[in-house]
């Protein structure tokens, strides 16, 4: 088994293992991020966002720092957010998880646009597709995790859905204002 399958096994284990001890624990502690309550539960950390309540996997202090490009802010007024993956990679169910969490946590106000890089059941969308009204965010699994912002367009790429989930949970607080 190679190195990058034993690490993926070792955080899944780790997250039920926790989730479990919030089960078992009832822990409900609070904690308060950029004048958010969050109080951790059985799903995850929880708060109240433009007037809804909203579970994240992920407290926002621990992921603020995950490498963003200041550019991702921009997207934080977007009514249009095109969510778009190579399905031709092992992570093609943890890219799909992603765009069904940008539709579940972003206002009603932002129409989530499903596509893929190539060829597939839903429309197809690259970073040659972006514009400022409908910028695209793009995953992809690579070798090594970066993030970049160019003409509208953030890619991110990294090598197991645990990145990915950071990358794309710190992108959604940033969208919400939760994280400046």
């Amino acid at each position: 088994m190679d190195k990058r399958k034993v690490m993926g096994w070792f955080v899944i284990i780790v997250m039920v293992a926790g989730g479990m001890g919030v089960v078992l624990t009832g822990d409900g502690s609070v904690q308060t991020y950029n004048g958010y309550k969050f109080t951790q539960t059985a799903q995850g950390w929880q708060t109240k966002v433009n007037g809804q309540n909203t579970v994240f996997n992920f407290y926002p202090g621990n992921i603020a720092f995950t490498g963003l490009p200041p550019e991702a802010a921009s997207f934080k007024d977007k009514k249009v957010l095109t969510v778009s993956y190579n399905p031709d990679v092992d992570l093609t169910p943890a890219f799909a998880q992603l765009q069904y969490d940008f539709e579940l946590k972003l206002p009603d106000s932002v129409f989530i646009i499903r596509a893929v890089t190539n060829g597939s059941s839903l429309p197809l969308f690259t970073c040659a597709n972006a514009t400022s009204s409908s910028p695209v965010v793009v995953f992809d699994q690579a070798e090594n995790a970066t993030s970049t912002y160019i003409d509208n367009c953030l890619t991110i790429t990294g090598f197991d859905a645990y990145g990915f989930a950071t990358q794309a949970e710190a992108l959604l607080y940033t969208m919400l204002g939760v994280i400046e």
